[in-house]
């Protein structure tokens, strides 16, 4: 049987990938790619994800923290006179004194 043989050089990318790879470790494959483009750098975005998943280049996702349930308490009321104070900042304005 006859198999196609694919005759596609990704040298260029590749080198591309590892210096970009050594430069920002911490980056992504979106981040790269959008720095080849800026670069004037023509490549199809499959040809260059194909790449840069062959080279195990690909980070795990970050994923947000969940934040502790607190429990739910009823909001205390104050027993008497005096014994809480609040302030109404939208009513405070200075006055200047007429003469």
């Amino acid at each position: 049987m006859w198999y196609h043989q694919s005759k596609k050089d990704d040298n260029e990318v590749v080198d591309k990938l590892t210096k970009l790879a050594e430069r920002y470790p911490t980056k992504g494959f979106d981040e790269y790619y959008l720095k080849i483009r800026r670069e004037g750098l023509i490549w199809n975005r499959k040809r260059v994800l194909r790449v840069y998943r062959e080279m195990n280049l690909s980070l795990r996702r970050k994923h947000k923290k969940r934040i502790v349930k607190r429990v739910q308490q009823p909001l205390g009321t104050p027993g008497g006179l005096n014994e809480s104070w609040s302030m109404n900042f939208m009513s405070d304005a200075l006055q200047m004194a007429e003469s």
